[in-house]
């Protein structure tokens, strides 16, 4: 079942004896905002949100180390 905006499935689950259910969501993907045009790489950078540091390198770094 589709629980959320970006359509990725959850989880519905009734309980014996229960009458309301319990719902589980993913959670949502990472957002890094590229603040930078330099090719830099500073660890943490984006996920931390550091003033000019996240360059489109370490976003991508970033992102694919979350999965």
């Amino acid at each position: 079942m589709r629980l959320n905006i970006d359509g990725r499935p959850g989880v519905v689950a009734l309980h014996q004896g229960e009458s309301a259910p319990s719902v589980m969501m993913p959670l949502p993907d990472p957002v890094f905002n590229v603040n930078t045009t330099d090719d830099v790489v500073v660890a943490g950078a984006c996920a931390n949100n550091v003033a000019n540091s996240c360059s489109l390198r370490e976003a991508l770094i970033e992102a694919n180390a979350t999965t």
